[in-house]
């Protein structure tokens, strides 16, 4: 039984429900309906049913996985790897005792009918935070790799800590095309500063994620989204905006604000998208309302550059300059790159001289190289590991070892490698990553990269911890050994095979038909930019 709002309460007393008879009846409402003197009542009345109340005050663990990877990632550092908001409520959690025939549904609760009525809540997940550390250290890899690295870390955590400043990037979702246990889909807070946040991407799941994050703070951070940037045209960039706009409103709500429209950075074709969401789902606001639209293609150019204001400078772009202004960017530049249509990357400049550059999906691109020289922070997608430049290639994507390049070829102080294939969700196969180096293009050697690091979903990041960051790229890898084994193997495989892509056409041969359909800007020197970085590829184009 679905009851949104106190309107629909006298409906509900005078429907046919009450002349037949139900083993259980589940509710879906908000807590203040379910708390309702007249809905309980109702429900009393059926005192030979079993209610089941469905509401957002009930907090138990779904997915135990997501608390216990990020259990295990803050022994190894606390700092960048804080643990979930909710950890500590759901670690000493107690099931609520029903009253008479009316109790509380959970993750994972079941309802007999025979041969007691009631609910079983016998198989619900509970927390376990000491195990998930005891089964991280029981595996001796990990433990002789971190503790060899232990005392240098925890020195570099104590000098971080002092250069704790804006900007404060919180990764939401470092995944692509779809969810999984470890990795949700594309989603990247960055906090500009105590009012101000800047959303990156918003894939389905985004405000699920920020709710487990900031627990009972995620209101005050849902208001604070003032601007929002879509890269392009995907489901795992997008699909979470119609539900991240709503609960952003109700937020303003329950703070007593006004609400203040979110700016939204986007393709052209997301408006006709956005109006036919709410136009369907929303029956209060339209789609106007809720939002102030700005095309990524208006801002190729950067930020408009107010010489006559009032005068040859438009109201939308006096309105633009403004509202960046007021949050301290002096520089916002969108770039068009090789993905699908009207795909865009992204680089903001502070004033106060921070910089951050973030690719969105993408084929290596020379105007983007261009347009992030110098950036503080390169935020690249590396969605195939190295190896697969040309199963990267035909999906307009980028390995890692091209992530890497164009970091090198930016000037980029540090590169934060995000959105990777669900086939590397534990870990991407980095350490065995080469490059061409400028000077020997015929010899593949290894490097090390000391200013590149992994992100992983709920990882906290601020400008002062990226040395350390990039210090745990090792420890990560021994936390997933078995997996990083693995892939080791299949590298090993396509290397001693010159001939493995040609065996294995069709995967590219079915992706290549998917893609054929989708128009994709021009970009006549991301093919130039393609650096083949592994010896299979080598030996194939011989």
């Amino acid at each position: 039984l679905d009851c949104p709002s106190l309107a629909y309460l006298d409906s509900i007393n005078k429907s046919e429900l009450n002349s037949h008879s139900y083993h259980v009846i589940v509710h879906l409402a908000p807590n203040t309906i379910l708390n309702n003197e007249i809905y309980r009542t109702w429900m009393k009345s059926m005192n030979t049913t079993h209610h089941l109340l469905l509401d957002e005050t009930q907090k138990n663990i779904h997915m135990e996985a997501i608390y216990r990877y990020q259990t295990q990632l803050n022994y190894i550092d606390d700092g960048i790897f804080p643990l979930l908001s909710y950890h500590n409520i759901l670690k000493e959690f107690k099931i609520p005792e029903p009253v008479d025939n009316i109790s509380y549904g959970f993750t994972s609760t079941r309802i007999p009918i025979r041969p007691t009525l009631g609910p079983d809540n016998s198989k619900l997940v509970t927390l376990q935070p000491q195990n998930y550390i005891d089964i991280l250290l029981a595996n001796e890899e990990f433990k002789q790799t971190f503790t060899a690295a232990k005392q240098q870390l925890q020195a570099m955590h104590e000098i971080a800590k002092t250069g704790h400043s804006y900007p404060e990037i919180i990764f939401l979702g470092t995944g692509s095309a779809c969810p999984s246990k470890p990795r949700n889909t594309s989603g990247i807070l960055i906090h500009i500063n105590d009012a101000n946040i800047f959303l990156l991407e918003c894939a389905e799941g985004t405000t699920g994620q920020i709710r487990h994050f900031y627990g009972d703070q995620s209101d005050e951070i849902l208001s604070h989204i003032r601007f929002t940037y879509i890269s392009h045209m995907h489901a795992d960039h997008l699909g979470g905006l119609y539900g991240l706009i709503r609960q952003r409103r109700r937020a303003f709500e329950n703070l007593g604000h006004k609400y203040e429209k979110l700016i939204l950075l986007c393709p052209n074709k997301y408006v006709d998208v956005g109006r036919k969401q709410w136009n369907y789902f929303s029956d209060k606001h339209l789609f106007d309302d809720d939002v102030h639209i700005v095309f990524n293609r208006m801002l190729t150019n950067g930020l408009p550059t107010l010489t006559h204001i009032g005068g040859e400078n438009t109201e939308e772009e006096i309105f633009l300059f403004d509202k960046f202004k007021s949050i301290g960017l002096h520089g916002l530049q969108t770039v068009l790159v090789e993905h699908i249509y009207d795909a865009h990357a992204l680089v903001l400049r502070h004033i106060d001289g921070w910089s951050v550059a973030f690719s969105g999906d993408c084929k290596q691109s020379s105007d983007f190289i261009q347009a992030g020289q110098n950036v503080d922070v390169l935020i690249h997608e590396s969605t195939f590991e190295t190896g697969l430049e040309v199963y990267a290639s035909q999906m307009r994507h980028c390995t890692m070892a091209q992530a890497i390049d164009v970091g090198r070829r930016m000037n980029a102080k540090y590169t934060i490698l995000w959105h990777f294939s669900q086939r590397y969700a534990k870990i991407p196969f980095l350490s065995e990553t080469r490059t061409e180096d400028e000077s020997q293009k015929n010899e593949k050697q290894e490097q090390k990269f000391d200013n590149v690091c992994i992100s992983f979903d709920f990882m906290r990041i601020h400008l002062s911890d990226l040395p350390r960051a990039c210090e745990l790229v090792p420890i990560f890898e021994s936390m997933f050994y078995d997996e990083w084994l693995s892939m080791k193997r299949k590298q090993t495989r396509r290397e001693q095979e010159p001939d493995y892509f040609s065996k294995n056409t069709r995967m590219i041969e079915s992706k290549r038909k998917f893609m054929s359909g989708r128009a994709s800007p021009s970009n006549k020197n991301a093919t130039q930019l393609e650096t083949n970085t592994s010896r299979n590829i080598a030996s194939s184009q011989q």
